[in-house]
């Protein structure tokens, strides 16, 4: 992902996946910054896109590389807390279908 509505939607999206179920992990917040600062973004940026969503231009990727690397970042992002909720689960089947996937 190059253009920044793809980077900002990918955060956005994560931020969502992290905050489905009502609980904030410090490791699903260290992921989502690692995961900013290797789409050059800054910790700065993931909060403003935490605090301004409805600033965002929401850009699903769609390139297949693009595409599996959201999926990816998702699933890891599910697990790292050692719980997968079922809002998680259901909020990473509904984006896996937006990005083409199918069940």
């Amino acid at each position: 992902m190059h253009n920044s509505d793809l980077n900002n939607t990918h955060i956005f999206i994560l931020l969502m996946l992290a905050e489905a179920d009502d609980k904030e992990h410090p490791n699903e917040v260290r992921f989502i910054n690692n995961v900013a600062g290797r789409l050059g973004m800054s910790i700065s940026d993931v909060e403003s896109i935490d605090a301004n969503p409805a600033d965002l231009t929401f850009q699903l990727p769609k390139t297949p590389v693009d595409r599996m690397t959201l999926m990816y970042d998702m699933l890891w992002l599910m697990k790292i807390d050692g719980n997968v909720g079922q809002d998680e689960r259901d909020l990473v089947v509904e984006i896996g279908l937006r990005l083409g996937f199918r069940k």
